[in-house]
């Protein structure tokens, strides 16, 4: 066993009064204020970037304007558009040289983590002078540093303050020419010399009445946004497409906040019931946090910050912390026992094992609980209901609240459902095989466009909705870190496995099954079952081959010298496993074994 320090979060709701309801929601609209100033500080300058680039675009198509720069093909378009972005990111470059010595001079003035400043390397032939002035300035502080420390500390201080004024001016005026995006400790600055002047000034002379951590808790929220929208447009981000941020409106958005926990001096837990958040006082817990208590009280956890929002008509506190946690160096005796264990992942069942296993009831299915479509007439009922008040009215602030409650007790039973069945699954089986679904593709939309219609909309619209409600994607994330912790493994196979229309028997395939179709036939080998168990059954032959395939190839070894099985070290910290061959067909009647050949399947 080896101990690892994991980030594991606990969520409690809470029981606040209205008072404390009002600071709560103080804070969440502080939040979504800085969230705002961040984000019209990072669009103005993307938008002086966009123009600049435009305009390069135009001067490389040579053409004399934008309606002539889109007569042009696609192709030539994108590779116009390249250069132009090319030609900008040079200038740039040329723009900012002076921004980036001041910068080096900074954080070598500060040099957080060593004990000693160092001057660096002398400036080259050709230097600017700024650079010779602060190069000269930072070997002054070095010799002062070792001859005299207390004057070397108050020299270091003055030289700090000299320089981060004017180290902000020079990011403030390049971000206004569009060739500098600041980051959030940039916007952290900016608000610090706007926030005491009046609110049609752009400043927030209310600041105090709030905890500090609100409005960096904004800004870097802001900050994560541009990235993720920047890095999805890049092709950096898997998923969806991530769109461009939005300004965040009261009542459109969701409630929250985050608190960091510097030096352990925001979060205190109190008791089991109260927590204490500085700048806000405290608040009562609904329920009981003796576990947490009992991780803080022997050392073995740390609380990095904590994360209030609003839920329905709740409050809820998300505490993160980075726990000292034990993992298992090999699967247990009961997870050995029951082996490699393949799942076939759907909507209903929400699961199916190849073998029995004693997870939610044991046997081979998991059912599934689908809690949007049993209040599926409800939500009917009260969006149909909202839709007939009037906008602004209490009767439809009302009404959404209403509304709110069933959703969100929609996402309890869903996320509490989807937990009970990882922690089992990683609990109770060494090995846990999945594919890998595509499910952009499988949930995509059939309406089609005016052209060209879609078929079967309204089922696809319903199959979709049944397969979004079991929250497949969320499952695997859990077995992904879940498995980690218990000393499982996860195997997810390639999405070129062809899984639910290959026969689990002789190995061929059968194009003709249908998705839609309950039963699996083979034509070849005649063998008729449900299509969801020959599904699994194939991903359990499909993680078999892999494991058998990556030993041949020599990235693990089976077998000691003495000939005497050696458990291989799976990957992903799960420790050594322990699996055995499993049984021929004949003797299973066709039926997979739970057991595996001792190696360790390839992921």
């Amino acid at each position: 066993m080896s101990v690892q320090v994991v980030e594991r979060a606990f969520r409690f709701c809470l029981d606040v009064s209205r008072a404390e309801i009002r600071t709560l929601e103080r804070h969440c609209g502080a939040a979504r204020w800085a969230f705002n100033f961040a984000h019209a500080q990072f669009l103005a300058q993307h938008t002086v970037f966009v123009q600049r680039k435009q305009s390069a675009a135009e001067g490389l198509s040579g053409r004399g304007g934008e309606g002539m720069l889109s007569d042009l093909t696609k192709a030539q378009r994108r590779e116009v558009y390249r250069q132009a972005v090319a030609m900008v990111g040079a200038e740039n470059r040329v723009l900012c040289a002076e921004l980036k010595v001041v910068d080096q001079h900074r954080s070598r003035v500060t040099h957080k983590g060593k004990a000693f400043l160092e001057p660096g390397d002398v400036p080259a032939v050709g230097a600017s002078r700024l650079e010779l002035e602060l190069y000269a300035r930072r070997v002054e502080l070095a010799a002062l540093q070792q001859a005299n420390p207390a004057e070397y500390t108050v020299a270091k201080r003055g030289e700090l303050t000299r320089v981060r004024p004017v180290l902000l001016e020079m990011k403030q005026e390049l971000a206004a020419r569009g060739a500098y995006r600041p980051t959030s400790f940039d916007i952290q600055s900016i608000w610090r010399a706007r926030r005491d002047l009046p609110r049609d000034a752009g400043g927030s002379p209310w600041w105090p009445e709030v905890a500090i951590g609100a409005f960096i808790c904004g800004f870097d929220r802001a900050a994560r946004a541009w990235q993720s929208w920047m890095d999805s447009a890049a092709d950096r981000r898997a998923g969806a497409r991530v769109g461009l941020p939005r300004y965040k409106r009261k009542g459109q958005c969701l409630d929250s906040f985050t608190l960091m926990n510097p030096r352990r001096a925001v979060i205190h837990l109190e008791d089991s019931r109260h927590l204490r958040l500085t700048g806000i006082g405290t608040l009562r817990l609904h329920q009981p946090a003796r576990r947490l208590r009992r991780l803080l009280r022997a050392g073995v956890a740390d609380l990095t910050s904590v994360t209030v929002n609003r839920s329905g008509d709740r409050w809820y506190v998300n505490i993160q912390t980075k726990v000292h946690q034990i993992i298992p160096a090999k699967p247990t005796a009961r997870q050995r026992a029951a082996g490699l264990v393949a799942v076939d992942l759907g909507s209903n069942p929400l699961a199916v094992l190849s073998a029995p296993l004693d997870v939610c009831g044991g046997g081979t299915e998991i059912a599934a609980r689908k809690p949007l479509i049993v209040q599926e007439k409800r939500l009917a009922h009260l969006q149909r209901a909202f839709t007939r008040t009037v906008k602004g009215s209490k009767r439809r602030h009302k009404a959404a609240r209403r509304l709110g409650r069933v959703h969100a007790q929609i996402a309890r039973q869903r996320s509490g459902f989807l937990h009970t069945v990882s922690k089992q699954l990683a609990t109770r089986c060494a090995h846990i095989a999945i594919e890998d679904l595509d499910l952009m593709r499988l949930t995509a939309s059939a309406r089609g466009t005016v052209q060209e219609p879609g078929r079967n909309v309204k089922v696809t619209a319903r199959f979709n909705r049944h397969l979004l409600d079991a929250g497949l994607a969320e499952l695997r994330r859990q077995l992904a870190y879940k498995t980690t912790w218990y000393g499982s493994s996860l195997i997810v196979l390639d999405r070129g496995e062809a899984t639910a229309t290959k026969c689990s028997r002789c190995g061929e395939r059968n194009p003709s099954s249908k998705v839609g179709s309950k039963r699996f036939t083979c034509p070849h080998c005649g063998l008729d079952v449900n299509r969801r168990v020959n599904a699994a059954r194939s991903i359990y032959k499909a993680a078999c081959q892999a494991a058998s395939a990556s030993v041949a190839c020599g990235e693990r070894d089976t077998q000691n010298a003495l000939r005497d099985e050696r458990p291989p070290r799976v990957g992903d910290g799960a420790g050594p496993s322990s699996l055995k061959r499993p049984p021929s067909p004949e003797a299973t009647g066709g039926r997979p074994s739970s057991r595996v050949d001792r190696v360790t399947p390839a992921e």
